[in-house]
């Protein structure tokens, strides 16, 4: 099932800012969570997250955990973020594939038909 938005065109077909989400939870997910992690509150909640884990090493006073904590926390952010994004991206380049069809096509249908002209002519 293909769920469609879009503001039509003055023609009745679609306008560019047709969007196309597939109907899996996951890409629903990932949709949300790709305009989550553009918002400058998600940003803000990183920078709050160095800041709050700098001072932190005088509570384990061993820089090997200390490190370990933040190397560990933002490589599984890290994974799980581009694994969401490379979804995103992928629905985005299938989108802009089919509304470079779908000009092709409407273009074609413009355009006069008109015999080909044999080169014995």
């Amino acid at each position: 099932m293909v769920v469609r938005t879009h503001r039509s065109a003055p023609d009745g077909g679609s306008g560019p800012d047709e969007k196309v989400k597939g109907s899996g939870w996951f890409d629903r997910f990932a949709e949300a969570a790709s305009r989550l992690v553009s918002q400058p509150g998600f940003f803000a909640a990183c920078v709050a997250m160095v800041v709050l884990w700098m001072p932190s090493y005088f509570l384990f006073r061993d820089v090997d955990t200390w490190q370990l904590i933040i190397n560990t926390s933002t490589t599984i952010l890290t994974q799980l973020l581009v694994a969401l994004l490379q979804n995103s991206q992928q629905r985005f380049e299938d989108l802009v594939i089919r509304q470079n069809e779908e000009i092709i096509r409407r273009l074609d249908a413009l355009e006069p038909q008109q015999p080909v002209d044999s080169p014995d002519a």
